[in-house]
Parts: C-alpha cells; structure tokens; sequence
C-alpha cells in the first residue's frame, strides 16, 4: 500500500470538507445529550449519508439502536460491533458495516475508526462476503479487525490528522 499524506493546505482550501468538519463537531459534540429529536436526527443522518439510502422506518430502528446502545455506554456495560450489526439487521432485515461503524465511532470515538467503501478502497479492505447472516456478520468483523489492524499500522495518519484539526474536536469525556 502506498503511502498516504494529508496537506493541511489543501484541505482548508475545500470549502466543502470544512463545512463537513463543522458538521462532525457539533455532531459530536452532543452525542451524549441528544435526545435523539428531528435536529439531531437530520445532521446526523444528512452527514453520514442515511437520507440518500435508507428509509425513513429504517432510521426510526437506527436510531432507536443507536440510544440503546449509548445507554449502555453510559452504564460502562460492555457492547460489540458484532451486538451492534446483530441488532441492526434484527431490525432492517441487513447487514449494515459502515452505519454499524459510525454508530460505534460517534459513541467511542477515540476507540473506533469508521469503514465505509471509501476507507476500503484507500486501505485496500474488501467488503463483507456471505449470503447466511452469521457468515456475513462474522466476514464483517473480521474486515473491521483489518480496518483496524492497517490503521495502528499506519498511525502516522492520525498523527497527521491531529496536526491539522488539533484544536477543533472535543470528544465526550465517556470516551
């Protein structure tokens, strides 16, 4: 895999990701007193892409997911990718990588990356395989543990990430 490098120059030239930045930041930072109301809902669900491709009755069941499973953080109870992607396609009838992602990475930030095909394509990660849903939970996670693996790997990136948004991102002291 080549190397990556993140120019901070370039990228506080794009208006766009800028603005995304913003986004993720207040998103972040009311993970923990959200209440889950349509204000929330729609940042959450515009930035990370659910509107475009998810029904509204699937995001009902998502977010219903994502408010269990922050209150089970709050507890300090222990939870996994694995609860999360069950419990997801328990509710929606599929198997959800990225969203089960995002959803651990806005409750842990510091803990989790997120993957989506992007991330995948970038780090050279396939994309989970199977037709029975426990082949393809486990195909998931085990494609989550590589995500992670390439990421301690190269954590030169997040050094650099660091650099250039140092001072922007507050994350929840549950972290």
């Amino acid at each position: 895999m080549k190397k990556i490098y993140i120019s901070k120059k370039e990228i506080l030239k794009d208006k766009r990701f800028n603005n995304s930045i913003e986004t993720y930041i207040k998103i972040m930072s009311c993970i923990d007193e959200t209440v889950f109301d349509n204000y929330f809902v729609d940042e959450y669900s515009k930035f990370y892409g659910i509107k475009r491709f998810r029904t509204e009755k699937w995001q009902k069941e998502y977010f219903k997911i994502f408010k269990y499973y922050r209150n089970k953080r709050n507890k300090h109870q222990v939870f996994s990718l694995k609860n999360i992607l069950e419990d997801i396609y328990n509710k929606v009838g599929s198997v959800e990588l990225s969203f089960a992602t995002k959803m651990l990475h806005s409750l842990c930030p510091k803990k989790y990356p997120i993957y989506d095909s992007r991330v995948a394509t970038v780090l050279e990660i396939d994309k989970p395989k199977g037709n029975e849903i426990d082949r393809k939970i486990c195909s998931a996670c085990q494609i989550y543990k590589e995500l992670c693996k390439k990421i301690r790997e190269n954590s030169y990136l997040s050094q650099e990430y660091d650099k250039v948004f140092r001072n922007n991102v507050k994350y929840s002291s549950k972290d």
